[in-house]
């Protein structure tokens, strides 16, 4: 704790809190350890402390990890990506690797040229046209739990959304109702299940040993990717003869295989998405697109759950939008319930499925005082709502909690064990 905070000294002078006396405890500090230098971390104001420790002393630390820290992240907003960020290298290294570098790890010319094709791929119009069919899933999910209520059986809510979710990214992806929810797997998660920590595992690794040999988890992987690989590509040519049989199609794609295909650039009609992207974006969008919504859907439940009034206030809202209807009408409605979409955001910033940017510079940068080579990598940076420009626009803030409950001090205590930190800050 620094100073006034938890048992720690709380002096009664103001002047007793300047920045520069604050930071001078934090050096101090230091030298009581005994230490030449440190990693030091900080979170909230705490960050903002050791954001000058980093400017003015910056000789006494090994590295510097802040979260949640309000003028960083001012200083952020200013830069530009792609042309002063990229992703860190490590994670397009292990995605080419994996065979599916799309636009979650391109950078430069690629990224753009990927990103305004998929741009016209993920219109609202092409994603309206699934609604019948993502309704009828979300009926399935109701008459699921409906049932399990009526016998009182328990249920594994997070496996259910997570089924739930594999359905309608494999439908959305593929036009395909695979129906996991009572058939059980589908031929896709089975051989997706461990891709995604896999990608992690190697994309944080010290040493990259499965370029030297392979244990039976790699050849396992390998085998996986493979299988997937064709699988898609099945389905990415029998899409293209589609296509090209009813052209007619490209106008109002049933899916987003049909949409990036028939993707096309305005200012470039020539330009296509290739088979080796096509697939990397499908691939991408099985795998983030079941984690993101289980986790986020399974989260604001639990929040629901220990909140009656927001409950209580959430679906009374639903019953003036949905009338005796069960499930939505349709999808416009959710754009009249504001309160709903204030629950989403709400469980998205408290239990965020992706809090974490991995980037480093690709070019000497200076942030404030601070001076960030390009060979650095790691930066982490969950930016929470609160600090954001757009904080006093943003929706409803259901249950909101302190930084005591946010994300962020948990990604401290992940991230110093993922780093090797955890005997500097302990294992609690």
């Amino acid at each position: 704790d620094m100073r006034g905070y938890g048992g720690t000294d709380a002096p009664r002078k103001v002047r007793d809190y300047d920045l520069d006396v604050l930071v001078r405890d934090i050096v101090e500090l230091i030298d009581a350890l005994g230490a030449d230098k440190v990693h030091l971390v900080g979170h909230d104001w705490g960050a903002a402390v050791a954001w000058e420790v980093a400017q003015f002393h910056g000789d006494r630390l090994h590295s510097l990890a802040i979260l949640n820290c309000p003028p960083v992240l001012r200083l952020l907003e200013e830069l530009r990506r792609p042309e002063q960020l990229r992703r860190q290298s490590s994670m397009q290294t292990v995605a080419r690797e994996f065979g599916f570098d799309g636009l979650f790890t391109s950078e430069g010319q690629p990224w753009r040229r990927q990103r305004k094709l998929l741009n016209a791929a993920f219109a609202p119009q092409h994603i309206r046209t699934l609604a019948p069919v993502l309704l009828e899933i979300t009926e399935r999910l109701r008459v699921l739990w409906t049932e399990a209520a009526r016998r009182g059986e328990a249920v594994d809510v997070h496996d259910d959304l997570r089924r739930y979710a594999g359905d309608v990214t494999t439908t959305v992806a593929f036009g395909e109702d695979v129906d996991s929810l009572r058939r059980g797997p589908d031929e896709f998660r089975r051989y997706i299940e461990d891709i995604f920590p896999s990608f992690m595992r190697r994309a944080m690794a010290l040493i990259p040993y499965w370029r030297v040999f392979r244990l039976p988890r790699d050849r396992a992987l390998d085998r996986d990717l493979a299988i997937l690989r064709t699988k898609v590509g099945e389905r990415i040519e029998r899409t293209r003869r589609l296509l090209a049989a009813e052209p007619e199609r490209a106008a109002a794609p049933a899916n987003l295989l049909e949409a990036m295909i028939a993707a096309r650039d305005d200012e470039d009609p020539a330009a296509r998405l290739s088979d080796d992207e096509i697939f990397a974006n499908a691939l991408t969008i099985l795998l983030a697109g079941e984690d993101t919504t289980s986790n986020t859907a399974a989260w604001m439940l639990d929040h629901l759950a220990r909140a009656p009034g927001v409950f209580a206030r959430l679906r009374a809202e639903v019953d003036e939008h949905f009338g005796e209807a069960l499930i939505a009408p349709d999808l416009d409605c959710f754009d009249r319930m504001p309160y709903l979409r204030g629950t989403v955001q709400e469980a998205l910033r408290l239990r965020s499925a992706g809090p974490l940017m991995f980037l480093q510079p690709n070019e000497d940068m200076r942030l404030g005082e601070l001076e960030l080579p390009p060979a650095r990598v790691g930066t982490w940076i969950g930016p929470p709502l609160r600090w954001m420009p757009s904080a006093d626009r943003a929706s409803l803030r259901v249950e909101l909690r302190g930084p005591g409950e946010s994300v962020e001090l948990r990604d401290i205590a992940l991230f110093a064990r993922m780093s090797g930190y955890a005997s500097v800050l302990g294992d609690g």
